[in-house]
């Protein structure tokens, strides 16, 4: 059963795994060149340092140093590896210290790697490297240093040298003095009274010596300044120290250049091309149209699960009545496309259908409507005329009758003029010649073929439900029903007010469904809901949506039968006059469809003189051409039928005006 039911889906929505594997082909292929088209090149550089043993220096040694090596490594460059993931400083597993950068060209890439190993020289230079270079980079950057020391020494002039060398010597000798003053003075309060006069003597000479240097120095312009400020004070201390940092860092590559130390030897760069190969968009373009199709899949029965839609006859609470394939809507008016169409798989599908139509029908004035459920109204157009016409093969006079006033049907055999269905809504029901009026609707019904008449919607009125509702419609069924064997109406969808009215005067119907487009709930439902009106549903039709012959209708024989012969109407009423078939051609359904009817009856509404005397040439060259006993028959009919109307209608009733009267 599931089987069966995903056949059936796949069979119907193939378009729509075809459609959406299609999509998935195309988004393969087109993300795929897209990126093929943004690929950027990968370029990974590769700088390492050799370590060479020395003298005297174990394996296990040299590995120690190795590992302690690593770690001042990636110490010195943890900014760079944090910044870009893709650096990486590593020993290798020939024991090289590696420093590997990736970039989009080998400039890129070698700049950054030799980031990483500046980075670690700046901690260790004695590791390797130009060492020739970087001591004229120290050089540089020691007299760089220099000069921004000796910017800010203070610099004076030879006069205020020497007035600070001046002040200098007179601030030593006024110090020296005043030393040998306390002294003097130290003395004198000690010494004996023979040796006290000339230690006061002295005394007395170092004080006058020491007023003479002050005096002397107070008659000097004050003494330059050499202080620093603050702010110099710190930028001097900070410049000597980075100063003495170069000398360290000279001194140091000064004893690699001379071999005494010699831990590892830089070699150059090496290139690695990381670029991957462009993609093959053929082949993501057929991955993405497998995994369209298999979303698509698994939409479709997803969605089947839980909507529910019926697609087997199984899924349906009513009788089924059997498939019918889908033909192409004809526009230009002409044969019916059951009498032109030669074998295929619908016209025997239509066959089966009349027979099991037929055979719930009464053998005369049956009524029969044809509504549907989310169903194109050209489609059940369609399928309703291919009914009539296949009955009216058969024997049966049909009339078919357009009903559904919720659509423009496209299907040829609907264009035909004579009554329609709306002029018949909008007749006055209280009038005394209402019956009359009714009477003459059914007979102005125009034949397409022997024994099949057809009254097309017209002008669909301002409310379609409450007109079907009216006495017009159930005296027009009534009165139809006298006259043809059978009455087929095609009444629109199941759902409107319309089609519900419809069905209950018509109380047989036949439901057409498209598979997959409605759900069993809504369908169950409104069956249901007509049934209570005490309409008979006689079964469902499934409308498929192709022309072919359907996995599930089985293996039928189809009947290859020539078209009958017969007069085709043409568009044109006025010509219809030279094909004015004899009184034994037509059937006990009402006045030929090729009389006078439908050409008179543009009389009443002629409003401008060039239209009636084009109409008038146009009935005067339609006569001429007929033989006499076609055009007495035609004239005759319409005669009659246009006095019996005037007499039986009330003043003012229609289109006759008082000169006509």
């Amino acid at each position: 059963m599931e089987l069966k039911r995903l056949l059936r889906v796949l069979q119907d929505r193939w378009y729509v795994i075809v459609g959406v594997g299609l999509l998935g082909l195309f988004a393969g292929w087109y993300f795929t060149n897209l990126a093929n088209d943004n690929r950027e090149e990968q370029i990974k550089a590769t700088i390492a340092i050799r370590f060479e043993a020395q003298e005297g220096q174990t394996a296990d040694a040299l590995e120690s140093e190795r590992e302690a090596t690593l770690g001042r490594a990636r110490q010195a460059a943890t900014s760079l590896l944090t910044a870009d993931k893709t650096s990486v400083i590593e020993i290798d597993p020939t024991g090289l210290l590696v420093f590997r950068a990736i970039g989009n060209s080998d400039e890129e890439a070698a700049a950054k790697a030799g980031a990483l190993v500046k980075a670690y020289l700046a901690v260790d230079p004695t590791a390797g490297g130009p060492v020739d270079e970087r001591l004229a980079d120290v050089l540089e950057s020691a007299a760089t240093i220099q000069e921004q020391i000796d910017e800010l020494q203070i610099v004076l002039t030879p006069e205020q040298q020497a007035l600070a060398t001046r002040h200098a010597l007179l601030d030593q000798q006024i110090v020296a003095t005043t030393d040998a003053l306390i002294q003097a003075l130290v003395e004198e309060q000690s010494a004996s009274a023979a040796d006290t006069p000339a230690v006061t003597a002295r005394r007395q000479r170092l004080q006058e010596a020491l007023d003479d240097l002050k005096a002397e120095k107070a008659l000097l312009d004050p003494a330059p300044s050499v202080v620093l400020s603050v702010a110099d004070q710190f930028r001097l201390t900070s410049l000597q120290n980075g100063l003495a940092l170069l000398a360290t860092e000279y001194e140091q590559l000064n004893l690699r250049k001379l071999g005494i130390i010699d831990t590892g030897t830089i070699e150059p760069p090496t290139f690695e091309d990381l670029t991957g190969k462009p993609a093959n968009p053929w082949i993501n373009g057929l991955i993405g149209f497998l995994g369209g199709v298999a979303i698509a899949l698994f939409g479709l029965v997803f969605i089947n699960r839980a909507k529910k839609p019926i697609w087997l006859p199984e899924d349906l609470e009513i009788a089924f009545l059997g498939d019918v394939p889908a033909r192409k809507l004809g526009a230009a008016v002409g044969e019916s496309w059951y009498d032109t169409t030669e074998g295929g798989a619908r016209k025997p599908a239509i066959q089966a259908l009349r027979s099991v139509v037929e055979a719930q029908l009464p053998s005369s004035g049956a009524t029969l409507a044809l509504t549907a459920h989310n169903v194109s109204a050209a489609g059940v157009h369609a399928l309703a005329t291919d009914l009539a016409v296949s009955m009216a093969s058969a024997g049966s006079s049909v009339l078919l009758v357009d009903a559904d006033f919720a659509s423009d049907s496209a299907v040829a055999e609907y264009k035909v003029g004579g009554s329609s269905l709306s002029g018949v809504l909008a007749l006055n029901s209280e009038s005394l010649g209402f019956e009359r009026a009714v009477a003459a609707a059914v007979s102005n019904a125009l034949f397409i073929r022997p024994d099949l008449a057809v009254v097309p919607s017209g002008p669909p009125p301002p409310s379609p439900g409450d007109a079907m509702a009216g006495r017009q419609f159930r005296a027009f069924i009534e009165e139809a029903s006298k006259h043809f064997d059978v009455v087929v109406v095609a009444v629109g969808d199941i759902g409107t007010p319309a089609a519900q009215v419809a069905m209950q005067r018509l109380r047989r119907s036949v439901l057409v469904l498209s598979p997959g487009r409605s759900t069993m709930p809504q369908v169950n439902g409104l069956v249901f809901d007509v049934v209570q009106r005490q309409v008979s549903i006689m079964g469902a039709v499934f409308l498929e949506r192709s022309e072919r012959t359907l996995w599930g209708m089985g293996e039928r024989q189809v009947e290859h039968v020539a078209p009958e012969t017969h007069v085709a109407p043409v568009s044109s009423p006025m010509s219809r006059l030279s094909h004015y078939p004899s009184p034994t051609h037509r059937g006990t359904g009402g006045m030929s469809p090729d009389s006078l009817h439908d050409l008179v009856d543009r009389v009443g509404t002629l409003q401008v003189a060039s239209e009636a005397s084009e109409f008038g040439r146009e009935l005067l060259s339609a006569l001429d051409g007929a033989s006499p006993e076609v055009a007495f028959e035609a004239v005759g009919d319409y005669l009659v039928s246009r006095v019996e109307d005037m007499m039986t209608a009330s003043y003012g009733q229609g289109d006759f005006s008082d000169d006509v009267v």
